[in-house]
């Protein structure tokens, strides 16, 4: 599994009696224990057929790449198969490269999109849905909508009031303390 240029390799033994489905479940529970940015599940449709679904944490398309992540047999599989020549196990191989393509693990089925706003009338894209404006406001986009959204601040009247008496008490405590002609913390600086 490459992700970002980075190589991640899963190893599992398949026995006999597991089903196509105890497979998927299995991928699916060594992808979400590996926390390297995906999440799979299995998924079931009325007809009882089974789907390994896998997303990515990340959103957004890259400049040069369509996808996020991709799954591929890997190429130089060491082995101690005496068919092995010059780093590469041909029916090895095969079986991965079949077992991927069987699965459906080479097959995307919902390419990253960036996210499209507009600003003021401006289109805009951003291959993350959490956003910052004029390097003050953060945003996070949940859903689309077709319809304009409306940011604005108001005025937090009980959070400013709160502040400015943090502020008048503090400077209370420090002109008391201060003025304690018995308190020894504060010292006069000879002049």
């Amino acid at each position: 599994m490459n992700i970002n240029n980075l190589t991640y390799e899963f190893q599992f033994n398949v026995d006999e009696e597991e089903s196509n489905s105890d497979i998927q479940n299995k991928l699916a529970r060594l992808i979400n224990r590996s926390n390297i940015g995906l999440n799979a599940s299995v998924s079931e449709d009325n007809l009882g057929n089974t789907a390994l679904n896998i997303e990515s944490d990340m959103t957004g398309v890259s400049v040069i790449k369509p996808t996020i992540f991709n799954i591929r047999p890997n190429n130089d599989i060491q082995t101690d198969n005496p068919d092995f020549v010059e780093g590469f196990d041909e029916p090895t191989m095969e079986k991965n490269t079949n077992f991927i393509e069987t699965y459906g693990l080479d097959r995307v089925t919902q390419y990253p999109s960036n996210a499209i706003f507009s600003v003021n009338g401006e289109e805009r894209s951003s291959a993350s849905n959490d956003i910052t404006i004029n390097k003050t406001f953060a945003i996070s986009f949940h859903n689309t909508t077709d319809k304009p959204a409306t940011i604005s601040l108001k005025d937090d009247a009980d959070s400013i009031t709160e502040s400015i008496t943090e502020l008048v008490s503090g400077y209370n405590r420090l002109v008391s303390i201060a003025a304690d002609k018995e308190n020894d913390k504060f010292e006069a600086m000879p002049s």
